[in-house]
């Protein structure tokens, strides 16, 4: 972390009711966002996901990714779909592009932090 970086008191009752209803949409989106990818997906493949497996990782990465500054987000379920449409047979290919995300945020942050947003 920097050392200017501090999280907000959630004790005050100004900044719960701010967050709490932007957190609360934001998780109905990516959850129904996540659960239209997973249903393609198992079209696809006929077979069954385990949508609670997903909708735990995806919490959990997303609190821990919000927890250090970043946005939570659901872009793997749309690589599971790339994939399946690109003639992917397995999930090798969506942990390759977090092996790779990963590494590129790890080790290509300064040329990532200089991107203008």
């Amino acid at each position: 972390f920097h050392s200017s970086y501090n999280l907000p008191s959630l004790a005050e009752w100004s900044t719960l009711t701010a967050v709490v209803p932007a957190g609360l949409s934001l998780l109905c989106i990516h959850l129904l966002e996540t659960m239209v990818a997973i249903n393609v997906v198992d079209k696809y493949t006929v077979v069954d996901s385990e949508q609670d497996r997903v909708f735990y990782g995806q919490g959990v990465a997303n609190l821990a990714g919000g927890l250090m500054g970043g946005m939570g987000s659901t872009g793997l379920p749309h690589a599971s779909l790339h994939s399946l449409r690109m003639g992917g047979k397995t999930s090798a290919g969506v942990f390759c592009a977090g092996i790779y995300l990963l590494m590129v945020m790890t080790f290509a942050y300064p040329a990532v932090a200089s991107i203008s947003l």
